[in-house]
């Protein structure tokens, strides 16, 4: 394998250089560039079409999720691996739907985070110890049916469990009301809930509770 050209994203100053400090040991690994928020993360992956970018989840008003759907939409060949103190199933049935290849825990060791470097530039799915059972429960459950919403639908579905209504979340993502409630009925009928109790319901379950299974 060739050297990975990397972007680590990141708006946390003393992250950022600690990780790259770290890869400096590593020839196989080329930090190219740091990104501090979204916008500028947007701006160097299409400047520099990194073959990875190292994101985190809670990337200032950004999140992994929104940016790894512009990321592949804009350069596809760019791999996205997505590290996170959270393991909420919510989060990362989000990012992978949106293409991200894994989602590794900020507190694992630095081996794990190069394997899965190596791992994503091959192609292949990568998580650690502790979020590979949630994927599996995620991916496996005929009960939750969550491979059958869209990235779309997954973020109605958050909005709904927290409170808001179907004029803000219209608001949010620049669609009608109406179109709001055509997703909640999409969403109810996939996931067999009978009404709105039911969604939230099954967010704090299964999606956020890290119950599933």
């Amino acid at each position: 394998m060739n050297g990975l050209n990397i972007i680590i994203a990141d708006d946390h100053p003393v992250l950022r250089l600690g990780l790259k400090a770290m890869f400096e040991t590593n020839t196989r690994i080329n930090v190219i560039e740091e990104a501090k928020c979204g916008e500028e993360l947007l701006e160097k992956v299409k400047r520099l079409a990194p073959d990875i970018v190292l994101l985190d989840y809670f990337f200032g008003e950004d999140n992994a999720a929104k940016l790894t759907q512009i990321i592949k939409q804009m350069r596809n060949k760019t791999k996205v691996l997505v590290f996170s103190f959270s393991s909420e199933p919510i989060i990362i049935q989000k990012t992978l739907k949106a293409g991200a290849l894994g989602f590794i825990c900020k507190s694992d060791n630095q081996n794990l985070l190069v394997d899965a470097l190596y791992d994503v530039m091959d192609g292949k799915r990568s998580f650690s110890p502790t979020i590979q059972p949630i994927v599996e429960r995620l991916n496996n459950s005929s009960e939750h049916k969550l491979q059958e919403l869209t990235q779309r639908e997954i973020e109605i579905l958050e909005y709904v469990a927290n409170e808001y209504s179907n004029k803000e979340i219209g608001s949010k993502l620049f669609i009608s009301p109406r179109t709001v409630e055509t997703h909640k009925r999409n969403i109810m009928q996939k996931l067999k809930l009978k009404n709105s109790v039911g969604l939230v319901n099954y967010y704090f379950r299964v999606m956020h509770s890290g119950a599933a299974g």
